[in-house]
């Protein structure tokens, strides 16, 4: 099985470091095998059409953003 491809897409802010340490803590609790990026650069973010962060986009698809969630639901978006 190949790791879920997951990335923190943010500017390094307090909420964006807090979230990539909740999906790896979150992964880690879960067994999930995981490789995580964190990317922090502005011209990606606007050619991702990132408008709020922190966002995460798991298997290059964007399935949050503008906050962190709880752990619950920071669970099912890492293993849908």
């Amino acid at each position: 099985m190949t790791a879920r491809r997951i990335r923190v897409l943010g500017t390094d802010c307090p909420a964006c470091r807090r979230l990539a340490g909740l999906v790896r803590e979150t992964a880690e609790e879960t067994g999930l095998d995981y490789d995580l990026k964190e990317v922090n650069d502005l011209e990606e973010l606007a050619r991702l059409g990132i408008l709020s962060v922190p966002a995460l986009e798991v298997e290059g698809k964007i399935v949050l953003s503008g906050r962190v969630p709880p752990k619950p639901e920071l669970k099912e978006l890492l293993e849908n």
